[in-house]
């Protein structure tokens, strides 16, 4: 899996061969981004990524310069994958933070305010809590400018239904659905 763009544009992130692990694809990565970069102003924006797995899309974002990033997950394998890659690319920790947590946990636990909050669920992940935790962030007005979720295509109708719904980007069986 290679960096799109930005500082790091081309490396090269290790991805062990773990069960679970569905990195976004390089189409649908490069494709995101070029909807944000018409959006938000990177070098003035904080993230959080929720689900991040081994930090395919946290690299994304640092490459293209945040100044800060917190990335979760529960499973702590992916986090000591994730701590790997950011040692190997030489990344400062003063702009990222790693946690290996249940996200709702995590919600429910940190009070700083993100501007760009970037979930990425697994497939097979309950619709409900999906919801859940879309409330939890706008009760804790956690963002200032978007959420984005991505998702397999199959519950875009669920998706739609949420009340801060914005618009849906599709690239094959992926879906990038954005609330505000």
């Amino acid at each position: 899996m290679r960096i799109i763009a930005g500082k790091y544009k081309g490396r090269k992130i290790k991805i062990p061969n773990l069960h679970g692990i569905k990195p976004t694809t390089n189409l649908a990565k490069e494709s995101l981004f070029n909807i944000l970069n018409h959006k938000i102003d990177f070098n003035s924006v904080s993230v959080l990524d929720l689900f991040c797995g081994i930090g395919s899309i946290t690299f994304e974002f640092i490459s293209r310069g945040v100044y800060f990033i917190a990335s979760v997950d529960i499973n702590r394998k992916y986090i000591f994958y994730l701590n790997e890659n950011l040692k190997n690319f030489n990344i400062s920790k003063n702009i990222f933070s790693t946690y290996v947590s249940d996200v709702i946990v995590f919600l429910k636990n940190n009070f700083m305010v993100y501007d760009l909050i970037f979930l990425d669920p697994p497939y097979n992940f309950n619709q409900k809590l999906i919801f859940k935790i879309l409330n939890l962030l706008f009760t804790y007005k956690y963002s200032n400018i978007y959420i984005i979720l991505e998702h397999h295509y199959k519950i875009y109708n669920l998706v739609n239904k949420h009340t801060r719904y914005y618009f849906t980007k599709k690239y094959g069986k992926t879906c990038f659905s954005f609330f505000r």
